[in-house]
């Protein structure tokens, strides 16, 4: 009697442990983005995110230096047709 409890115990905890390896894997893997290709995940994944911010930071930094290149007078023309005060004349 104890050989076929512990053959039918053994058989239950394999069962068991197999029914949650497959729910565990459904899980994890909607959770999270676990392979490189992700076709079903519910996001664009952010493979070039890196070079993006770099462009970004290359870009304000041209604009920047062609900002300083310009001059202080580049820098302030905003146009004096609208209808708010900065606390200057603009040379009125």
């Amino acid at each position: 009697m104890s050989m076929l409890t512990r053959v039918l115990s053994r058989l239950v905890r394999r069962s068991l442990t197999r029914a949650m390896d497959k729910l565990g894997g459904k899980v994890v893997s909607g959770m999270a983005d676990t392979s490189a290709d992700a076709p079903s995940a519910g996001y664009a994944p952010k493979r070039d995110r890196y070079a993006q911010l770099l462009a970004e930071e290359e870009a304000a930094r041209a604009a920047k230096a062609a900002a300083r290149a310009a001059g202080p007078e580049a820098a302030h023309d905003h146009g004096h047709d609208h209808g708010h005060d900065h606390g200057h004349d603009h040379g009125r």
